[in-house]
């Protein structure tokens, strides 16, 4: 896997540049009601508006947020991240606590529309909110030239989303299609989202992931 860096401006950090990776699923992003209804107008920054100071070249540290269970994990070991520390020189705290898309929106909104830092450095979104966060000024655009694995590799069909069509702020952490799963033992196969929630004979049995 590869992470694209993003990187929020943040005013005044005094560490290093926040970073996002981008996109664990293929969700397009929303209507404009959609951006509003996650950030006002007064929330809004810009490069002109909130600018940092990138010290990743002397402090060799990050902090990352994840999803529980998005990394590679053996006998209680990150061997990825554990390769990426040797190589690299730069330590990480990998933290586990974005468990909704919504509920982690809500706990750094105010502090990111107001210019200020959330104690991370990589937060991975998934698209819809990866591009909401891009929209309301919040990313500072990827220096490429540092990415060369993310050019390499990247596969086309997640190079150009609609929400960040040039890969100027963001980079797929993974990708996947939401499932449907049932107990062939207790009911009949179940073909359709729609089958799912009319289905007389699942009503009050179906259960969802707090996502889009």
């Amino acid at each position: 896997m590869t992470i694209r860096r993003t990187f929020p401006a943040m005013q005044s950090v005094g560490r290093r540049r926040m970073i996002q990776g981008a996109g664990l699923s293929a969700l397009a992003l929303g209507s404009p009601t959609l951006l509003s209804a996650c950030g006002t107008e007064s929330q809004k920054q810009s490069a002109d508006s909130c600018k940092s100071t990138d010290k990743s070249a002397e402090e060799k540290e990050l902090v990352f947020s994840n999803w529980p269970e998005y990394i590679d994990i053996k006998g209680g070991r990150m061997p990825t991240l554990e390769q990426f520390e040797t190589e690299t020189g730069i330590s990480v705290t990998y933290n586990t606590d974005i468990n909704a898309n919504v509920e982690f929106f809500g706990k750094v909104k105010d502090q990111l529309g107001a210019c200020e830092p959330i104690g991370r450095d990589i937060i991975t979104m998934t698209d819809s909110t990866a591009g909401r966060m891009i929209a309301l000024g919040w990313m500072q655009e990827l220096d490429k030239s540092n990415l060369p694995n993310v050019e390499a590799n990247l596969i086309e069909s997640l190079s150009s989303p609609s929400w960040d069509s040039d890969r100027e702020y963001s980079v797929p952490w993974q990708a996947g299609l939401t499932g449907i799963t049932y107990n062939s033992t207790v009911t009949d196969e179940v073909t359709s989202f729609e089958e799912m929630l009319t289905r007389s004979d699942l009503k009050g049995k179906v259960g969802l992931l707090t996502e889009m």
